[in-house]
């Protein structure tokens, strides 16, 4: 009999063990994602040196091709405006189909954007209440006008 207790507390303990490692595999590859589409956001508005609608489009079709979750634009809305940033105001040149907020905020002569981009899971009950924040940062970026200023003096 006594065999018969050990054989199941080692079964428990086992499905324990494979249970952890599941969930953090499940949260590596959901972070993963939600840290490539950051940097993938983050690349575009770099390239275009602003976030307006060409880079909006470009990111929209971007996000489209990884396959990174959709929103509504109500959900949008309710989710980008919860966030505070001090010094961050929310840039809503265009509401994005996908699941991302882009904030923005100037200095003297420069000015450069935040994006907060989401990991998700995928669970029938709790897959919409667990979502994890993931922030990035683009470099300081300057107007054509200041940039030519700088260079001429």
């Amino acid at each position: 009999m006594q065999e018969a207790t050990g054989q199941a507390g080692l079964m428990n303990i086992m499905l324990t063990i494979i249970g952890i490692i599941i969930i953090l595999l499940a949260g590596s590859i959901a972070y993963s994602k939600a840290f490539r589409v950051k940097n993938r956001i983050v690349d575009i508005i770099e390239k275009y040196n602003v976030y307006d609608n060409n880079s909006a489009t470009e990111i929209e079709n971007a996000l489209t091709d990884i396959g990174y979750r959709t929103m509504k634009k109500t959900e949008y809305l309710s989710r980008c405006n919860s966030k505070k940033f001090s010094g961050f105001t929310l840039d809503t040149t265009s509401y994005p189909s996908h699941m991302y907020c882009i904030y923005k905020a100037k200095s003297k002569d420069s000015y450069y954007y935040k994006v907060v981009t989401y990991m998700y899971f995928d669970l029938p009950v709790v897959g919409n209440f667990i979502q994890i924040p993931v922030t990035g940062e683009t470099k300081m970026l300057y107007s054509k006008s200041t940039a030519e200023w700088k260079t001429v003096k």
